[in-house]
């Protein structure tokens, strides 16, 4: 407990560095991360060698991006023997997988460094926004990978977690008798849940803070969550393979990117979101462990919402909400080329959908599916016809369907897809 207590009170002290406080740290931590996956990691010696970068010509976040960037497919060529830090069992080490929405699964090694960095992190944000010390935390859909820490058999800061295995009817049960001041939950896993009580969560439990993460919220979503009871609703940020990457803190002005430990640049892409462009996400753990990544691609789409002090007080910059992924994106006759989460916007303003699905077959032809709320809901398919068409800009042809159900793919619900060859270009 007290290497935990002092591991969070080094991370809450850098909330507080300026701006040359904080530059001054992660050029530090960058000459350091580059110097020990050179000398470690045999696919980082490889890949600066190859490309004449030398460890000492890195001296700071602004030299990175002369080391070229890595993809989860380069990971998953190059093997985890090429990937380890030298020295590095992985029986020591917890692995976990990602998710695989985006291609085959990418295993993880994560060792005990990595494990108290990442309760470090994740404690940080819980407290920075508003979670205390006998608030009950629920995990909903969720299983502990990790063993009860002495806070939490004295009391402090309780957590339960809600099986994904459950039948959501046991989920909506168990969070009943568990009652909790925090829930954490992904959007797909909640809106599960919210089906079995008419969407309305005042139903099931009161939460007084409500944690999302793991994929986008849409902001209809989220009001009405605020408009069913008096719950504050805040957006984490982050990836099997790095962790928590940004947060949300009560000034509710963006997420604000973990720049103590990781370094987020944002890559020019082709793709807009309601007439912004958009940046892929790509990212530098600052403190390197079992395996460290140097300019790693999430491939999330998102965009700088502001480098200057926010009204909670840090100089953390700040990210917009990650609106989907980089394969996640439409692409029309003319060029155009936008963040699908648009297709959100107009189709959540029809209350008689429970869910939908746009299929994007060809450039100009899109399919549109939907479940109604109802069986008996009729819901007005023409108007959603011309609403996407009007969205569009352009002539494309769409087809409207009404279907009984649209499966998930594993955790996460995804309501667009794209089978254009080069989507993911």
């Amino acid at each position: 407990m007290m290497r935990e207590a002092v591991a969070l009170a080094r991370r809450w002290t850098s909330l507080s560095l300026d701006p040359a406080g904080l530059r001054a740290l992660r050029d530090k931590k960058v000459r350091r991360a580059v110097r020990a996956a050179y000398a470690g990691v045999p696919y980082y010696r490889e890949l600066l060698d190859g490309a004449g970068v030398s460890p000492e010509s890195i001296q700071g976040v602004d030299d990175l991006e002369r080391i070229p960037i890595t993809s989860r497919a380069d990971l998953a060529a190059a093997g985890h023997a090429r990937l380890l830090r030298v020295g590095t069992d992985p029986k020591d080490c917890l692995r976990v997988h990602t998710s695989g929405s985006s291609g085959e699964p990418l295993g993880v090694y994560l060792d005990r460094a990595d494990l108290a960095l990442r309760r470090a992190l994740h404690f940080r944000s819980l407290l920075v926004a508003g979670f205390r010390r006998h608030d009950r935390l629920v995990h909903l859909g969720q299983t502990s990978n990790s063993a009860a820490t002495l806070a939490h058999r004295l009391g402090l800061w309780p957590r339960d977690y809600i099986s994904p295995l459950l039948t959501v009817r046991e989920q909506v049960e168990q969070l009943r008798a568990l009652q909790p001041d925090v829930l954490w939950s992904s959007p797909t896993r909640l809106r599960a849940v919210l089906e079995e009580t008419s969407d309305r969560l005042s139903r099931i439990c009161r939460p007084r803070l409500l944690i999302t993460s793991g994929e986008r919220l849409d902001e209809a979503f989220a009001d009405g969550l605020r408009a069913d009871g008096a719950l504050d609703v805040f957006n984490f940020y982050g990836s099997v393979e790095v962790g928590r990457v940004a947060w949300e803190c009560r000034a509710h002005a963006g997420l604000h990117v973990n720049a103590d430990v990781v370094h987020l640049e944002l890559l020019p892409s082709e793709a807009t979101d309601a007439g912004r462009p958009l940046g892929e996400t790509v990212v530098t753990p600052l403190e390197p462990g079992a395996m460290p990544l140097l300019r790693y691609r999430l491939g999330d789409l998102s965009a700088w919402e502001s480098r200057e002090r926010c009204a909670c007080g840090s100089w953390f910059p700040r990210i917009r909400p990650p609106v989907g992924r980089r394969t996640e994106v439409a692409r029309l006759p003319s060029g155009a080329v936008f963040a699908a989460s648009g297709f959100q916007n107009v189709l959540r303003g029809y209350d008689s959908l429970r869910r939908f699905r746009v299929v994007q077959l060809e450039r100009g032809r899109f399919e549109v599916l939907l479940v109604p709320r109802r069986p008996d809901a009729r819901p007005p398919l023409g108007e959603i016809e011309k609403s996407i068409a009007d969205f569009l800009g352009e002539p494309v042809r769409i087809e409207v369907r009404v279907v009984a159900e649209i499966t998930s793919r594993g955790a996460k619900y995804t309501d667009f897809e794209s089978r254009v060859s080069g989507a993911a270009a």
